[in-house]
Parts: structure tokens; C-alpha cells; sequence
């Protein structure tokens, strides 16, 4: 009996919506800036547009303060992004 009540409870593990969200999102975060400054000392058209063509709107640039502006968006983003997704993941266990 214990052992189909362990089992049964492994079955149903559920994540923590909100500490999800923000491991997530300090993950984004971290990733956006290294990211930004990479893009600093490396440049590449490419990501650069990419990139700009996101966040440019919203005050971002490949520049010190623009990496910690795109943390900031980064950890946003991310943060919904994961919380939405671990939502959604407990909903349809």
C-alpha cells in the first residue's frame, strides 16, 4: 500500500509556478547581459539587429547601460515566460 501511495506521488510532482518563473528569469537575465556584452567587444550584425529589432524600441542599446536595461527585459520576459510555462505544466498533470 505505501508503495502505490509513493508512486502515485512521484507521478503527480508539480512545480513552484513562482520560484520557476524566477530561476528563469535570473537565467534571461544573466544571458541578456553577457549577451550585450559580448556583442560590445565582438561585434556581429546579425545578432545586433536582431536583438534591436526586440528591445530597440524600448530604450536598448549594445552599450553598459543597455546591458542592464536588457537584463532588466530579459528577466521580465523570461520570468513570464517560465512561470506561464510551469503554470501550464501543472494545470495538465
Amino acid at each position: 500500500m505505501k508503495l502505490k501511495k509513493r508512486v502515485k506521488r512521484l507521478m503527480t510532482l508539480r512545480l513552484d509556478a513562482l520560484k520557476f518563473g524566477l530561476a528563469g528569469g535570473i537565467l534571461g537575465g544573466v544571458v541578456m547581459f553577457l549577451m550585450t556584452v559580448w556583442m560590445m567587444y565582438i561585434p556581429s550584425p546579425t545578432n545586433k539587429f536582431l536583438i534591436m529589432e526586440i528591445y530597440g524600441l524600448f530604450g536598448y542599446d549594445v552599450t553598459w547601460l543597455g546591458a542592464v536595461i536588457g537584463a532588466v527585459y530579459g528577466f521580465v520576459d523570461s520570468f513570464i515566460f517560465f512561470g506561464v510555462f510551469a503554470w501550464l505544466y501543472n494545470k495538465l498533470i
